[in-house]
């Protein structure tokens, strides 16, 4: 188990490699960056602002001997439904119950950021099916109802 003191020195070092890492898109709301905002999109970061999620995220001060405390935002994101937002949330439960002990706000980030590309992905294929099925049914009706002559 470690320190009060060494939590801390991990905390601020992973805190401060976060900001680093995620620049504008990490947020602090607290002087000791012990709670922060993390703008999550997709890998590529081609997805328009209403398709991100935003992860809340406090350290409690024995952080990472015991799991960061976080919640997911989705009244932002037009792609990610509070069913999808469950999904998520355990995924990142799960990883953090297996990296006790270690810093894991980066992991989460990853897996958060993949799930959004992932579900947009489907979403966009999901989308696609609907459009040929609907063109397939138009040309089927077309097809079906065009009069023609016999001479």
């Amino acid at each position: 188990m470690l320190s009060p003191i060494e939590c801390q020195l991990l905390q601020r070092e992973e805190t401060e490699a976060l900001n680093a890492i995620f620049g504008s898109e990490f947020q602090p709301l607290n002087e000791t960056r012990s709670c922060f905002l993390i703008h999550i999109c997709s890998q590529s970061g081609d997805i328009k602002d209403g398709d991100a999620i935003n992860i809340w995220f406090c350290l409690p001060p024995n952080y990472p001997c015991i799991p960061p405390v976080f919640e997911i935002e989705t009244n932002q994101s037009r792609s990610l439904s509070y069913r999808d937002a469950d999904q998520l949330y355990d995924l990142l439960v799960v990883e953090c119950i297996n990296a006790v002990g270690r810093g894991v706000i980066y992991e989460l980030v990853s897996i958060a950021r993949d799930f959004v590309a992932e579900l947009l992905q489907r979403r966009e294929q999901d989308l696609l099916k609907q459009k040929d099925a609907a063109l397939k049914e138009s040309k089927a009706g077309f097809y079906a109802t065009t009069p023609y002559c016999v001479m």
